[in-house]
Formats: structure tokens, C-alpha cells, sequence
């Protein structure tokens, strides 16, 4: 057991001095009601004589107390502030390296016909016609307006031309120096602080954001019109040579069918890099997130494709007359492309083989 030492001495009559081993505190008053201040605090002490009952209280701190209370409050408020902030941030963030959840799934052509027989009035029925049956004077007029209304939180460019049913894109991209490089967090002490993001970390949402532009412009384009079966789009950024002059490279390019892009739930695709990778590409994208240059596809080999294609097209359409739907089509589209048939007819035929083996 520890020894407690403890002496009282009487200084004035209603005033005490008490020599403790913490050290000297006053008490002031009588029996019934005292005051001691101490180097732990001062203190109310009242009594009932000949009772038992007493009642203490701390005097001093009180203003601390409500001067912490309010503190805290305030903090309290500024952390959900901070947290908004982080918050918003992240749903701005979100919304440029997935742009392409943000885009209307790609509707089939038989949507439009069906759209078309249940409008009303010769003139809107003509002009929709029109679209379906690719007018050029129509489709560049929807071309042009949709590119002078997309707006994003950055800048790009694009230019465009159309040659049979098939839409080629140049696409200037937004330069990685336009990416916010920071970001908003909560210290350990609930603070908010801006910090960098690494390297690696800018890389990966600049290649995933532009990769989701892609996906995203090429689903606007092909809901302009059912006319277009193909988007090759290929995009292009400013870098420096060996000399130090600004040149343009690509660095993807990218063709994107139409029936392939039908009835998929653009919403669900998280990872753009792997969805771009079930069309014909060019990209050379490292795992370090480094797009190395390429050459983009171009408009003569296009017009190679046709020739090799337009057997197989007529099979499509020959497969859609019977009545089957886009969303099974798709399924045996690439089967057809890898083999080198001589009609239309020889496609047809192993096209219906395919379909019937799926059922």
C-alpha cells in the first residue's frame, strides 16, 4: 500500500493551506460550504452538517468544456463538407474515365422501322426515312449537329467522312496534360489535403478515358442512323519526335460493327480496354499504360473489306428476312468473317448451320 501524505495549516480564519504530495491547494469557507482551488482545478463543496450529504462540482473548465462542444461541432461540419467535396471529385472522375456507361445502348435498325410506322404525319415519316436510308444531305446534317452539341469537360476534335455504310472518324484526343494530375483525400486527422496522383496512376485513367471516348462516340454515332454498319475510329494525340517537334501519332484505331454493338449494356462494361479488344483493332498499350504509336486503319483497306465483305453482308440480310434478330446474328458474325466463301449463298447456308447449333 502506497503512503499518502497529507497536512492542513490555517492561514486566516475561513482559509486553509493543504501541503499535499501533488502539490498546494487552498480551501476557503466553512464546513458547510468550501472552495478549493488546486492545481487540479477548483472546486463548490456544500454539506449538510450532521447529514452525510454533500454535492461537488468543477467551477473552472466550463467554457472550456462548451468551447470544445462547439469545436467539435464545427469540425464535425467541416469534415462532411470535405467529404462532399472528395465525393463529388470521385463521381467527376468516374464520369470521364467511364464515359461510356454515360451513352444509349445502340439500337438495331428494326427499331427504327418500328419507331417509323408508328409516327404520325407525312412530313416527319419523310424525314425519318430519310435517315434510315442514309440521305447524305440528312446524315451529314445529323453529323454535324450531334459533334456541335457533345459537351465534356475537355477538348478534342473530330473529323469525319462517310463512304458506303461505313463511318470513318479522326479523332484529335484530349492530351494527358489536360487531366486533373490531384486529388482531394482526408488526412488522418480529418483534414483535407491534395495530393498527387502517381504516374501510373494518370496513365491508366487517361488511357481508359479515352478508350471510353471511343466507345462512347461510336455508340452516339451509330444511334444517329441505321444506315452506318461500321465506325472505324482512330484516335491521334500530339507528341514530340526525336528533334523535339510536335508531331501527331495514333494511337488506336479501332472498327466497330454495328451488329456487334447491338443490345449490349454499355452501363455494364467496366473494363473498356477488354471490350474494344472483341473488335478489329490496332493498339499497342503497355502494362504500364504507355500507348505506343500505330498505324491507323485506312480508307483503301476498307474498300478491300467490302469486296471480301459484301458476300457475307447479303447473307446477314438474307438471315434477317427469315427472321432472326441481330442479338443471335452476332453470335456466328465472326465465324462467317473467317472463312473465305466464294457466294452469298455458301454463307448462308453455314450460317444457318451455326444458328441451328446454338439452338
Amino acid at each position: 500500500m502506497g503512503l499518502r501524505f497529507y497536512k492542513s495549516f490555517k492561514i486566516l480564519p475561513g482559509v486553509r493551506m493543504n501541503v499535499s504530495k501533488s502539490g498546494i491547494s487552498w480551501t476557503l469557507g466553512s464546513k458547510a460550504v468550501k472552495l478549493n482551488t488546486g492545481k487540479r482545478g477548483t472546486y463548490l463543496n456544500l454539506s449538510v452538517p450532521k447529514t452525510g450529504l454533500s454535492w461537488r462540482e468543477r467551477l473552472d473548465k466550463k467554457d472550456n468544456k462548451k468551447k470544445t462542444s462547439a469545436t467539435k461541432i464545427e469540425t464535425f461540419k467541416q469534415n462532411e463538407e470535405y467529404k462532399e467535396i472528395i465525393e463529388q471529385y470521385k463521381k467527376e472522375n468516374d464520369f470521364i474515365i467511364n464515359l461510356h456507361k454515360y451513352a444509349d445502348d445502340v439500337v438495331t435498325k428494326d427499331d427504327f422501322i418500328n419507331h417509323l410506322s408508328e409516327i404520325e404525319g407525312d412530313s416527319l415519316k419523310n424525314s425519318l426515312q430519310l435517315v434510315i436510308d442514309g440521305d447524305k444531305n440528312t446524315l451529314d446534317a445529323l453529323i454535324e449537329n450531334y459533334i456541335n452539341s457533345i459537351e465534356l469537360p475537355y477538348e478534342f476534335k473530330i473529323e469525319y467522312q462517310v463512304e458506303d455504310n461505313v463511318l470513318f472518324i479522326d479523332l484529335d484526343l484530349p492530351e494527358i496534360e489536360t487531366f486533373n494530375n490531384q486529388y482531394p483525400a482526408l488526412s488522418s486527422s480529418g483534414e483535407m489535403v491534395i495530393k498527387n496522383k502517381n504516374q501510373n496512376t494518370l496513365k491508366q485513367h487517361y488511357s481508359q478515358a479515352v478508350i471510353s471516348l471511343a466507345i462512347y462516340l461510336a455508340a452516339n454515332f451509330f444511334n444517329l442512323t441505321p444506315f452506318i454498319e461500321k465506325i472505324i475510329l482512330s484516335g491521334y494525340s500530339q507528341r514530340r519526335n526525336k528533334d523535339g517537334d510536335l508531331i501527331d501519332e495514333y494511337l488506336f484505331s479501332f472498327k466497330f460493327d454495328r451488329l456487334k454493338m447491338e443490345n449490349i449494356d454499355l452501363s455494364s462494361i467496366n473494363k473498356p480496354y477488354n471490350f474494344i479488344l472483341n473488335f478489329e483493332n490496332r493498339i499497342n498499350l503497355s502494362t504500364s499504360f504507355n500507348f505506343k504509336a500505330i498505324t491507323p486503319y485506312q480508307l483503301k483497306d476498307n474498300r478491300n473489306d467490302n469486296i471480301d465483305n459484301s458476300n457475307i453482308n447479303e447473307a446477314i440480310q438474307g438471315l434477317k428476312n427469315l427472321g432472326y434478330k441481330s442479338i443471335e446474328i452476332n453470335l456466328i458474325v465472326d465465324k462467317l468473317k473467317s472463312l473465305n466463301l466464294s457466294s452469298t449463298d455458301e454463307y448462308l447456308k453455314v450460317a444457318l448451320i451455326e444458328l441451328n447449333k446454338i439452338k
